[in-house]
């Protein structure tokens, strides 16, 4: 087993993840703020392309944000164990408390839940489910949003 993956290296292959695969997550430009093995912090500018007709953050920026906080766990411990591991997000669901009118971080601190729910997709073979709540904060730590994303793992 390697290494848990650096900041700096999960932010160049969420980069070329985007550039090659995921057009979606180039055109919102998300960065990582903070990652280690239990907590994630990514970053989506409010900039024109970000935002809607009200000035906010855009609730399709805003998703696209909690996929990719949601997901880094997932890559990040599939790469450190050199397994194919197929993940996806089976549903979703958000609570908008406000408008983010500014630069929004989502915040995602169940790493370790995440490595537990591949051991057990590595360990049985299955397909195994886990939802995750990210919290969404504005530039003012307000929190503007808490979004569910169901996460789903199995071993290839």
């Amino acid at each position: 087993m390697t290494d848990f993956p650096s900041l700096k290296s999960m932010q160049w292959k969420l980069r070329m993840l985007s550039l090659l695969k995921i057009p979606m997550i180039a055109y919102c430009r998300p960065r990582l703020h903070q990652f280690d093995s239990t907590f994630a912090v990514v970053k989506i500018k409010r900039r024109r392309c970000t935002k809607n007709h009200l000035n906010s953050v855009y609730f399709g920026a805003l998703m696209v944000g909690a996929d990719v906080c949601a997901g880094l766990h997932a890559f990040a411990y599939a790469m450190q164990r050199s397994q194919k591991i197929s993940f996806a997000f089976k549903s979703c669901s958000g609570e908008f408390l406000k408008r983010a009118e500014s630069d929004v971080f989502f915040v995602n601190d169940h790493g370790k839940l995440v490595e537990e729910l591949i051991l057990q997709a590595i360990n049985t073979g299955e397909r195994h489910h886990l939802i995750i709540p990210i919290n969404v904060f504005d530039a003012s730590n307000e929190k503007v949003a808490v979004i569910k994303m169901e996460l789903s793992v199995k071993v290839k």
